[in-house]
């Protein structure tokens, strides 16, 4: 008998092969669209590059000109 390969090891579920949650960083999200924005545009300007367990791309902290501070996910080249 050969034995199970490492996806269906994973599609169990088991404490091993899950992410860990609890060590995220912030949820990747746009803020809510204000008025302001619809009118026109709003500047921000990205602040810091933080790794997130959990997640195989960089969290860009961006913070925008009127003090609202959000996460998203970095592209390349910024």
């Amino acid at each position: 008998m050969g034995k199970r390969i490492r996806v269906q090891r994973r599609g169990r579920g088991a404490p091993t092969w899950r992410a860990s949650t609890h060590k995220r960083v912030a949820p990747a999200e746009y803020p809510p669209v204000s008025k302001k924005e619809i009118e026109g545009y709003i500047r921000a300007k990205v602040t810091d590059l933080v790794h997130d367990p959990g997640r195989g791309t960089p969290l860009a902290e961006i913070k925008t000109e009127n003090g609202e501070v959000f996460y998203t996910v970095a592209v390349e080249g910024i």
